[in-house]
């Protein structure tokens, strides 16, 4: 778990306001208040984000020629009763140019998000694929990071 990018915004307001209560000493139950509050939001959102569970479909093989741009596609779910946002983060073998992919989707109750990633394969080759790495979010508050198991493999064959 790690703070969310809303936890950070409200961090930044919540400093600014601290600044000013020498000048104004009626700020500290506001700063207090807000201090509680942003407590709050962190901790009901890391007690959500623990149980969800994050699936992910592939096939067993991909086979991508050398020196072509191709696509990668793979999908991911959860287990959230509610929408959660994700960042998906795909490394990939040096077989391929790009050393990880990042991409972003909203996935929602009962549905699977498709993702795909363009990669262009450079060196001959068998690899296995490591996971994506996901970090997930309600509303921004915290993140939860998840790696994500998979058994694939990338082949990069010379183009004839």
């Amino acid at each position: 778990m790690r703070p969310g990018p809303r936890t950070v915004q409200a961090m930044g307001a919540l400093c600014a306001v601290a600044i000013l209560v020498p000048l104004v000493p009626f700020l500290e139950w506001a700063l207090v208040a807000g201090i509680v509050a942003l407590a709050g939001a962190v901790a009901f959102e890391r007690r959500a984000l623990r149980k969800v569970r994050v699936t992910h479909e592939e096939p067993p093989a991909f086979v991508l020629s050398l020196d072509e741009e191709e696509t990668v596609a793979f999908r991911l779910a959860t287990d959230a009763a509610r929408p959660v946002r994700l960042t998906v983060r795909r490394p990939w073998p040096r077989l391929v140019a790009q050393a990880s992919t990042t991409l972003r989707g909203v996935c929602r109750p009962g549905e699977t998000l498709p993702l795909s990633c363009t990669v262009r394969g450079i060196q001959r080759g068998s690899a296995r694929l490591e996971g994506p790495h996901v970090a997930l979010t309600f509303s921004g508050w915290a993140e939860r990071i998840v790696s994500v198991e998979v058994k694939s493999e990338l082949t990069v064959l010379p183009n004839l």
